[in-house]
Parts: C-alpha cells; structure tokens; sequence
C-alpha cells in the first residue's frame, strides 16, 4: 500500500518528496541502514541480508509502515514504525534458512540474536511514570543520510509517518524507546513526553510517547 505523495520545501530550493518505501527502494534504504546504524542486528547480520532478506519482509509487511524522504531521486532518510514492539523480531524469525546463513558468516551476531531473543520472552523492566493507551504504534528506527542531516527530513519523515499510522492502523499514540541523548532530544522537541525508564542491556533506556 502507499500513501499519498506529500511535498514540502526543504531550504530555498529543494523539494522533499515524502512517500511509502516501494520494492525498488530496498537498496537504497539497506544502504543507509547500514551507514548510520551501526549497532543494529540487521547490521551485523551483514549486507546481503540486508538487501535480500530484512527490508523485502519489513517494507512489505502490513503491520509495518516505512516512510522515505526523496530528494532529486534520491532517497535521503527513512522512518520505521511496527504494530506491536516485537513485530520485526517475528519476521526475521520467520525466515530461519537465510537468519542461520547470516549468523555463520557473521558470528558475532549470533550472541546479539540470542540476547535479543531472551528479550522477547522475558517481561521488560521498564518503570512507568504513566501507562501507555492500548492503541499505540511503535517507532522502530530511523536513518538519515550524514550530508543531508540538519535540514528538517527527519522532522519531516516522523510528521508524516505518524500521519499515516493514524489513519491507516488507528493508532492514538506512538511509543519510542531509545537509550541516546540525541534521540530522546529529537522526540521531546517534537512532542513527545518521557512516560518512563526500561533497563537493558546494561544500558537505561527512555520511553517516550506522543499522542497522536
């Protein structure tokens, strides 16, 4: 499914096409992936993962929702948002031949799959300072370009993504997690409010919420 074709002017001369990622976009978007989220599994599991097996599944997926930011033809920055928060956990287990390939090529994966796994199936130590809605959407990533950051796409991207989980999911909320400074920033200057603290990793994460 896609969305309708949002434009809006970025600088004094460009314009910024907002759109649902379609099938021809997965490169573009692995690419970025790769670049600029170092630490994700889907990273770690390696390139030709990436481009053959995680974005076919995720941008094609209808409880998932991938918004692109396109400049000129080119695709400068996406946003990922999910149903529940381990909806792309599910998917890549879904495909279990190409997850085992990808793990013997890049061992060190292996151990962070595994953690990640556990994750799932222990119940998060997460301190609430407020009870998320049960009709939430959950913001999963997002990566721009390193030249065309500071210029509103991301800004640009979020609005847009939110827009359409709303209307097409019949969100009223979007949950983000996230254990940086920089991203907890980016979602409190775009109204979103900390509802609490989750503990993994041996990290603290921030949970942030926007009512949609």
């Amino acid at each position: 499914m896609e969305s309708n074709l949002q434009s809006q002017r970025i600088g004094q001369s460009s314009t910024l096409l907002l759109r649902e990622a379609r099938r021809e976009d997965w490169p573009a978007l692995a690419e970025i992936h790769l670049a600029v989220l170092p630490e994700a599994l889907t990273t770690r599991l390696g390139r030709e993962y990436a481009f053959s097996v995680f974005y076919p599944i995720a941008t094609a997926h209808p409880h998932t929702l991938t918004i692109l930011a396109q400049e000129e033809s080119c695709v400068k920055g996406f946003v990922m948002f999910a149903k529940t928060p381990h909806t792309f956990k599910h998917l890549l287990a879904q495909r279990r031949l190409p997850l085992l390939y990808a793990m013997m090529r890049h061992p060190g994966a292996f151990f962070f799959l595994l953690r990640s796994l556990f994750e799932t199936l222990t119940p998060p130590r997460i301190c609430w300072l407020e009870e998320p809605p049960t009709n939430t959407i959950h913001f999963f990533l997002m990566g721009v370009e390193p030249k065309s950051r500071n210029r509103g796409i991301a800004k640009a991207m979020l609005e847009e993504g939110l827009a359409t989980a709303k209307s097409r999911f019949g969100a009223n909320s979007c949950l983000v997690q996230t254990h940086t400074e920089l991203a907890a920033r980016f979602h409190l200057l775009n109204g979103f409010r900390v509802i609490g603290t989750e503990k993994r990793d041996g990290k603290v994460f921030t949970v942030l919420l926007r009512d949609l």
